[in-house]
């Protein structure tokens, strides 16, 4: 098995946000997923292996503050999409996991400079408890699932968005509107 789960963050408003923060998110989110499948490849095919991508649910939807973020995680579920059907006919079996925000090193340092709406609107699902996210992305590989969406309330906040996407962007954008912001000069 091969889990391709490096990730960094950068969250801003668009035009605070560099070219460098994107192409380091970039680099890392998604490049980092090709390289390294791209490396297992061989392995993956002579033991009937596995191939997991974690992207999150900001790859699926667009987020206030995730320019850079949601991009490279939309790009790794367009990766993994093309690899569902490109590698069974090696043996391989892949799985996309999609969790919501959940507590790591990386979202603790997001808390200490987020912008409110991007806060607000991530948050609209509830973060899932980390036990939760590697119980249910176990058990998805376990039963050959493609699409992983770690915890209850994330996996109704996904089928809300899939099945509904024109009433979830009314709402993502009534949740960012709520707050009063200005423009940076």
């Amino acid at each position: 098995m091969v889990f391709n789960n490096a990730g960094v963050m950068r969250e801003g408003r668009f035009e605070t946000l560099t070219d460098d923060d994107f192409r380091a998110v970039m680099q890392t989110n998604f490049f980092g997923a090709v390289n390294v499948t791209r490396a297992a490849l061989p392995h993956l095919g002579a033991t009937g292996g596995r191939l997991i991508n974690i992207a999150s649910v900001a790859g699926l939807a667009g987020i206030f503050g995730f320019t850079a973020y949601g991009s490279a995680k939309h790009a790794l579920v367009g990766f993994t999409e093309c690899l569902h059907y490109e590698l069974p006919r090696q043996g391989i079996k892949v799985h996309l996991v999609c969790p919501a925000e959940f507590e790591t090193p990386m979202v603790a340092e997001l808390d200490s400079y987020r912008t409110p709406e991007n806060r607000r609107h991530t948050l609209a699902i509830p973060r899932t408890p980390l036990d939760i996210v590697v119980a249910d992305t176990l058990r998805g590989i376990q039963r050959d699932r493609y699409f992983i969406v770690p915890g209850g309330r994330a996996r109704l906040a996904v089928l809300g968005l899939r099945l509904f996407p024109s009433i979830a962007r009314q709402l993502g954008a009534r949740i960012v509107a709520k707050l009063e912001w200005k423009r940076p000069a």
